[in-house]
């Protein structure tokens, strides 16, 4: 995939990138450059590079989004079209450091897409708890991202309160069995991003509003 370079951008700016954002504290966004994707696959040559973006408004707290989403087993949970996420080591020394970059997490991600079963290895390339979600493939089906969560505007506004805006930014170059089945770039990148994408927040939003924050209030 081509990389996510982070950039500053005005509230306008990246409005245009994401959509009505006016509620929330959009401090920055990543653009999708013009760099190789792992290094090895040209943007402007690979006409089977997709890139898509989608959105939600989460009815909880950044917090619980992020710990949620970071429990990569889960992910097939509200993701229709993964069979399974597996963990291949576990962070490094820097356990105690919720926040730090250096944790490297590395994992195996199986997925089925019209009938064919792929399978990559990704690393975290940025995790900072509570906003930001950054990875890259490594190996397989050439992909990366990244998820940002935004709080809500307000003296009171915190990232242990909702509402919380997610944002999500990925590009994948599209194998070539499914290419050669839809042979339109764009209509393969709006059934990505309607009919998986969209759907996986919507399912994600769905499952920790009925798992964790569920269990949170039990516990209180």
């Amino acid at each position: 995939m081509t990389s996510l370079d982070s950039n500053e951008n005005s509230v306008a700016e990246t409005e245009d990138i994401i959509g009505d954002t006016d509620a929330y504290e959009i401090e920055y966004e990543e653009q999708i450059g013009d760099d190789n994707i792992n290094g090895n696959t040209s943007k402007k040559k690979n006409k089977r590079l997709i890139e898509i973006s989608s959105q939600i408004e989460l009815p909880f707290s950044a917090e619980i989004a992020y710990d949620a989403y970071t429990n990569l087993p889960r992910q097939s949970s509200w993701s229709s079209w993964l069979e399974s996420v597996e963990v291949l080591n576990s962070k490094n020394d820097n356990d105690n450091d919720s926040n730090s970059n250096s944790s490297k997490v590395q994992s195996k991600w199986t997925s089925k897409m019209m009938g064919y079963t792929y399978s990559w290895e990704a690393i975290a390339i940025k995790n900072e708890r509570p906003h930001t979600i950054e990875w890259s493939s490594v190996t397989g089906l050439q992909n990366e991202g990244i998820v940002r969560f935004y709080k809500k505007k307000g003296s009171k506004s915190s990232y242990t309160h909702g509402p919380t805006l997610m944002t999500i930014k990925m590009s994948f170059v599209t194998p070539r069995v499914v290419s050669s089945i839809i042979r339109k770039s764009k209509t393969l990148r709006n059934y990505v991003e309607k009919k998986m994408i969209e759907q996986s927040l919507n399912d994600f939003r769905d499952v920790v509003l009925e798992n964790d924050v569920k269990e949170q209030k039990v516990v209180k």
